[in-house]
Formats: structure tokens, C-alpha cells, sequence
């Protein structure tokens, strides 16, 4: 049953149909257990069935508000009364449509990941212009001109004091076989190769490959070529 005030007529009936079946279970069962006789049994039933009453009936009161202060009225109350609730009981509701704007706004100037954006100046169906590989990737230095295949027979880059036949096949794999190549490089050639020679970083610039490479290009030798020319160093 829904909890009204006591004036209810509805509320007033149940409550004495509750304490009546009530108060008629408990004297049956003292009746039985005990072995009350009818007047016995009758003074049980009133008893009980008044304390049920009593007890419904408080308990069925409207809820006072602490303080002895008026209960705020309740939608069941607006709706008895046909009047619409006033605006403090309808706050909560405007955050939600507060926050919606505020939400679409930040999704419409988020790009969404993953998307392909336009640049200025450039039509919609054109795809952006590739970035730089080195640039991409962080490259050092610049790099240097390499070859396909050596013209003629490559030079013994194991003249070079430094480079051993480990280096020298990486070389080859770069597309470096020729002195006159390596006399050329700048310094910032020089950082790109000692950057790309795997396991062998720095040794170009630390072992001064130039300054080599420009005496046996010219038809020179140095004290560490000509021992490699008589065989003893490798």
C-alpha cells in the first residue's frame, strides 16, 4: 500500500484491515500455545490488534521536515494540485543542455585521428606533397655521391688505414669503391657516412679517411698503404 497522510480514508482502512488479520493471527496462536479461553483470547485480539494500529498508523504519517519547517511538496503534490513545479526544482536539468555545446564545439575543431588534413591554397582531392625522406627520418649531414657499380676495377679501399675487408664490403654496399670519391666529401658528407656505416659509426672522421684517400687518388702512397701493398697487414 502507497503511504498517505492519516485524514485518507483509504489509508485508514487498510491500516485497521492490517491490524485486524493481524491481531486475529497473534490471539489464535496464544489460543493454541497457551490455551486461552474466549475471554482470554479477546483481550489478546484487542490488544494486539490496537497496538497494530497504532503502530500502521504512525508509521503511514507524512515525514515532517527537521526543524518543524513545511516539507518541500513532492511531483505527486504538483500533479494533485495541476500547478508545474517551480524553477529550483528544474535546475539539474539545464546542465545537461549547458554542456552539450560545449561538447560539439570541441569535436567540430578537433580533427579526428587518422584523418588526411587540406592544406591552405590546395584543392580537396589533392593528396599532400610527400615529406623529405631525410628530413623524415632524422638524417644527418648530407649525402654524399654514391655509385651503382664501380667504373673499372674499384680501388683497394683497404689502403686506408682503418678500413679492414668487413669495411670495405660495407662500403661497396653503399655504392663507395673509388679514392677519388671519398677525397671529395665535405664535412657534412663525412657526418652522413659515419652516421650509415653500421657497426663502424665515427671510424670515417676518426681515422681521417680524407686526407688518405686525396694522397692515393693523386697517385700517392702513405707508410700504411704500402704495407698493404706488400701484403703486410691483411
Amino acid at each position: 500500500m502507497k503511504k498517505q497522510s492519516i485524514g485518507s480514508g483509504d489509508t485508514a482502512l487498510g491500516a485497521v484491515a492490517v491490524a485486524g488479520v493481524f491481531a486475529a493471527v497473534g490471539s489464535g496462536m496464544a489460543a493454541v500455545m497457551w490455551g486461552f479461553d474466549i475471554n482470554q483470547t479477546g483481550g489478546t485480539f484487542i490488544g494486539l490488534f490496537a497496538v497494530i494500529l497504532l503502530v500502521l498508523l504512525l508509521g503511514w504519517r507524512d515525514p515532517q521536515p527537521p526543524g518543524g519547517g513545511r516539507r518541500a511538496p513532492t511531483a505527486q503534490d504538483h500533479m494533485k494540485a495541476g500547478t508545474a513545479p517551480t524553477p529550483s526544482t528544474t535546475t539539474h536539468s539545464a546542465a545537461p543542455s549547458a554542456a552539450g555545446p560545449t561538447t560539439s564545439a570541441a569535436a567540430a575543431v578537433a580533427p579526428s585521428s587518422g584523418t588526411a588534413q587540406t592544406a591552405p591554397g590546395s584543392a580537396p582531392g589533392d593528396a599532400p606533397a610527400p615529406a623529405r625522406a631525410d628530413a623524415a627520418a632524422g638524417e644527418v649531414g648530407t649525402k654524399p655521391r654514391l655509385l651503382d657499380a664501380p667504373s673499372g676495377e674499384p680501388d683497394d679501399l683497404k689502403q686506408i688505414k682503418g678500413v679492414g675487408p668487413a669495411l670495405e664490403k660495407l662500403c661497396h654496399s653503399l655504392g663507395i669503391y673509388h679514392f677519388d670519391q671519398i677525397a671529395k666529401w665535405t664535412d657534412a658528407e663525412v657526418a652522413w657516412v659515419d652516421e650509415h656505416l653500421e657497426g663502424f659509426k665515427g671510424r670515417v672522421s676518426r681515422d681521417d679517411w680524407v686526407s688518405q684517400a686525396k694522397t692515393l687518388a693523386s697517385g700517392g702512397s702513405t707508410e700504411f698503404s704500402e704495407k698493404v701493398s706488400k701484403g703486410d697487414v691483411y
